[in-house]
């Protein structure tokens, strides 16, 4: 349920790359975090942003059914593709 994933600190890789498809799509921005592997790189962290979506559950389950699917700008198509 929306609520326990909300609360995760953690969640699967499963739940993390639907939420920051999610974000994509809504043009929620990412949190840019440095890259533990290279400091010098940075990677885009979508979690926090994600949580921020589901404070209201019931909110975030309208907007994903009042979400114009026919109408989605060029540019998120483009960033939403590799999903």
């Amino acid at each position: 349920d929306i609520v326990e994933v909300k609360s995760m600190s953690n969640p699967p890789e499963g739940v993390k790359l639907v939420m920051e498809a999610t974000c994509i799509m809504f043009e929620e921005k990412p949190k840019m975090l440095i890259d533990p592997s290279n400091i010098k790189r940075k990677i885009a962290d979508y979690w926090e942003p994600a949580k921020k979506l589901l404070v209201d559950p019931n909110r975030f389950l309208e907007s994903l059914m009042m979400y114009d699917k026919n109408n989605i700008p060029e540019h998120i198509i483009k960033k939403i593709e590799p999903y």
